[in-house]
């Protein structure tokens, strides 16, 4: 089991308790160049795709992550459809919306942003950067190698660091129920704190 299969499992757990459902509906973003496209690794451009998830809250937790691998295994053959091609095939009017959040699973090397110095200067200044999206709530996950890092963006009043909190109850439910007979279904979100509020 990969990391990445471990955080798209937590945050189907997520989605699902926030919006009281049995199953978690989320887009994922792939990277759009693994299925070895003729001319794929020496071309240049964006293969960024986003693909819908869906995760299922039933069966012990094992049952539940093997299950989140196995759908992500099957989703790299779509990974070059386009989201509005899949979208015609589910049913649900163009006019609405698929899903309305997005998880972003990226491999960050520690150190790979270019510093300039006084041997690589390009004549250009960064005075401030700000990432947008087209969904109200992303969770950016950052892969180091041996650690992680996670933010969110969200719309409206709620704080992100409520989702960041929850992802971090689930991940340590998700980890201790590989060692048990949990139910995923019994995994919560709630630290004891706001338990006991």
């Amino acid at each position: 089991m990969s990391a990445a299969v471990l955080f798209h499992a937590a945050y189907g757990l997520v989605v699902a308790r926030c919006s009281n459902q049995p199953y978690g509906l989320f887009g994922s973003l792939f990277l759009g160049r693994l299925q070895g496209s003729l001319g794929a690794s020496d071309s240049l451009g964006l293969f960024i795709n986003t693909l819908p998830i869906i995760t299922h809250l039933k069966g012990s937790v094992e049952e539940y992550i093997a299950s989140v691998k196995d759908l992500l295994e099957g989703l790299l053959s779509y990974e070059q459809t386009p989201l509005s091609e899949i979208h015609s095939w589910s049913g649900v009017p163009n006019e609405q919306a698929l899903f309305s959040t997005l998880l972003n699973y990226r491999h960050t090397a520690v150190g790979s942003v270019l510093e300039a110095d006084g041997d690589f200067e390009l004549g250009f200044e960064i005075v401030g950067e700000y990432e947008r999206t087209n969904y109200p709530l992303v969770l950016n996950v950052d892969d180091y190698g041996e650690d992680f890092g996670m933010t969110a963006q969200m719309d409206g009043g709620i704080d992100p660091t409520r989702i960041l909190s929850y992802m971090e109850v689930v991940l340590e439910g998700l980890l201790a129920g590989l060692y048990s007979e949990t139910e995923v279904s019994t995994i919560g979100m709630l630290t004891s704190s706001k338990q006991e509020e």
